[in-house]
């Protein structure tokens, strides 16, 4: 049992980590998007236009890519997964999980 947790943890801790890095990166892409729309709503030369427009289109690529990328992280391991790595069979991490589940619900429910 103390493996499965072990194991949870540093996938999660692994997967939140990545996870945090894409949606900071989502964020930048967000606020540089937003200040480009800005600059064109000011702009009135013609060849700034073209080039803030052609700059605004990357990053709305650059945007999308990083959202399907952003949508693939994982945010748990699946049962299956714990016991391959620990070696337990899966009915046991399965129980073992409910228990722990249940456990920390009463724990929770008395604060």
């Amino acid at each position: 049992m103390p493996y499965t947790v072990t194991y949870s943890r540093l996938r999660l801790v692994t997967s939140s980590s990545l996870r945090e890095r894409r949606q900071i990166r989502r964020n930048r892409l967000y606020v540089t998007v937003y200040g480009i729309h800005h600059q064109l709503s000011e702009c009135s030369d013609e060849e700034n236009r073209s080039r803030l427009y052609r700059e605004l289109q990357l990053l709305q690529q650059r945007l999308a890519r990083v959202r399907c990328q952003l949508s693939r992280v994982p945010h748990a391991p699946t049962n299956l997964e714990i016991s391959e790595v620990t070696g337990i069979p899966k009915g046991t991490v399965d129980s073992s999980l409910y228990y722990a589940k249940r456990k920390l619900r009463q724990q929770l429910a008395l604060q």
